[in-house]
């Protein structure tokens, strides 16, 4: 048992940081890039692209790399839940746990950088309903 816990550990090691991503918007490769406004994955042919996928502490995806109108249904999707939070009227884990019941999910699956674009209208859906039953505006970008 602890042989293979080490061995395990071991591999961890040697995958750590390894994350081949394909590009969607041009099919090329995404690489981990550290810049001034943080680390991210960033399209290989970059200036040409500018596919991107923002990354978790430990260098891991914090997604699934969406083109560029996934993108952006994805930014007006967190912008128009954001308000539910933001305003006070719910927690943020409160929030969450209403979209993963509206959109049968689980926490893991339930995240913005995961959906695609049918999903990211279906986040506004459940967010404009909540907003107008109990009043809340929207009030441009967030971001």
């Amino acid at each position: 048992m602890l042989h293979e816990s080490l061995e395990d550990n071991m591999e961890a090691e040697r995958t750590f940081g390894e994350y081949i991503l394909e590009c969607p918007d041009c099919g090329a490769e995404m690489r981990l890039v550290n810049t001034s406004v943080g680390r991210f994955y960033g399209c290989v042919t970059y200036p040409e692209c500018r596919g991107a996928c923002s990354c978790k502490p430990d260098g891991s995806p914090a997604g699934i790399p969406g083109d560029a109108e996934t993108r952006a249904a994805r930014v007006e999707a967190h912008e128009w839940f954001d308000v539910l939070w933001k305003s006070g009227r719910f927690t943020r884990s409160a929030a969450y746990g209403m979209l993963q019941k509206f959109m049968h999910m689980t926490s893991d699956d339930c995240h913005m950088g995961r959906f695609n674009k049918h999903q990211c209208e279906q986040v506004m859906i459940f967010s404009k309903g909540l907003c107008k039953i109990y009043g809340l505006r929207y009030v441009g970008s967030n971001y």
